[in-house]
């Protein structure tokens, strides 16, 4: 697999439309509401790579994971395989290039409607990853199409958000997607058994010293 190193990056010649009409390689000239625009439209650029790269990590995943497991059974090998190669390419831990591929698969499998308000720049990948996180238990669930489209919320509204630049920020996220009360809501078993595992789960340790305590 040869390196993108190896050619000149495509980048620096990216139409300045995908830049709010703001030239990075001359800022200064453009006036600071410009600026401030180009940096939304950034916003909205960073969240579609993000989409991009889920779905060809999904796709990874496919190929390297779930083919693997109709045919030889080993998937924990498989994913392994896709990990070590992701993390290898980008430089990242093991632990990083799993969590990114669990990510990928989720958004794409579980999630979605709230896959493409990121391909439309209408959150930001931390919003993405969050949803991920907080419907984790949904993986089995026949409630994860519905809490997926309530995360989404209504379309009207998003589109209007999409029209003025507005990308939620990290402290809006709760109140604009409530994840947790939105699962709850669908599938409260679900959300009673993961509170009870994580009771069963705690432990306390003790060791004792030579003095006695």
């Amino acid at each position: 697999m040869s390196s993108v190193l190896s050619s000149p990056s495509p980048w620096p010649q990216l139409p300045r439309d995908y830049l709010g009409g703001v030239d990075a390689a001359y800022p200064d000239e453009d006036p600071t509401n410009d600026l401030l625009l180009g940096m939304a439209e950034l916003d909205r650029g960073r969240a579609y790579l993000a989409y991009a790269e889920y779905r060809s990590v999904a796709a990874l995943y496919d190929r390297l994971v779930a083919a693997r497991e109709d045919t030889d059974g080993f998937v924990v090998d498989g994913f392994a395989d896709a990990a070590a190669r992701i993390s290898k390419l980008r430089g990242t831990s093991r632990g990083a290039a799993e969590t990114l591929l669990n990510d990928a698969v989720a958004l794409r499998d579980r999630l979605p409607e709230v896959s493409e308000c990121l391909r439309d720049g209408v959150i930001g990948p931390w919003h993405a990853q969050k949803a991920v996180s907080r419907t984790d238990l949904l993986a089995e669930s026949s409630a994860a199409p519905a809490v997926d489209a309530d995360i989404r919320g209504d379309p009207a509204h998003q589109a209007r958000s999409v029209e003025q630049s507005q990308v939620p920020r990290h402290a809006d996220f709760d109140k604009l997607y409530p994840s947790d009360r939105i699962v709850f809501r669908h599938d409260p078993d679900a959300v009673r058994e993961r509170r009870q595992q994580a009771l069963d789960d705690r432990r306390m340790w003790t060791h004792p010293r030579e003095d006695g305590t």
